[in-house]
């Protein structure tokens, strides 16, 4: 009986871990796609849109940091599903595979804004260029 109420303890407390890092993760990954959602202001100048380009890659830095992170909670959280009954029977199980199908989806959001977005200032820099090289002809002639 003690070992088995050890056990049960040694669950909780992992259980209790487990939720309490997916839930800020979750809570960081949120903040980082609402900020890709927000469309930056578009300049007319190149270095600004290089900045901004520059600030885009910093996100996927902050994913590089968030990895492990993201990784060990995936394994942890598959490994909790797999000791149960599955998400199907099992309340809890459920509970688990809900936060994670949430910080999943919300993860290769951001990999998707970011791709996007990253895209669309390229684009926004080669017009930019191309504006400033003929404004500086017309200046010229």
């Amino acid at each position: 009986v003690k070992k088995r109420a050890q056990t049960l303890d040694e669950a909780i407390s992992q259980s209790t871990q487990f939720h309490d890092k997916i839930d800020s993760t979750i809570e960081n990954l949120d903040r980082i796609a609402e900020r890709l959602r927000q469309p930056p202001s578009i300049s007319a100048e190149v270095e600004k849109i290089k900045e901004q380009i520059s600030e885009n890659k910093n996100v996927s830095v902050d994913l590089e940091k968030l990895q492990p992170v993201y990784e060990t909670l995936k394994l942890r959280g598959e490994e909790m599903i797999a000791r149960s009954e599955g998400a199907d029977k099992d309340i809890s199980a459920k509970v688990v595979q809900d936060k994670l199908d949430q910080m999943v989806f919300i993860w290769e959001d951001i990999h998707a804004l970011a791709e996007e977005r990253e895209a669309k200032l390229l684009d926004v820099m080669e017009l930019a260029e191309k504006f400033w090289c003929d404004h500086m002809a017309l200046i010229a002639t």
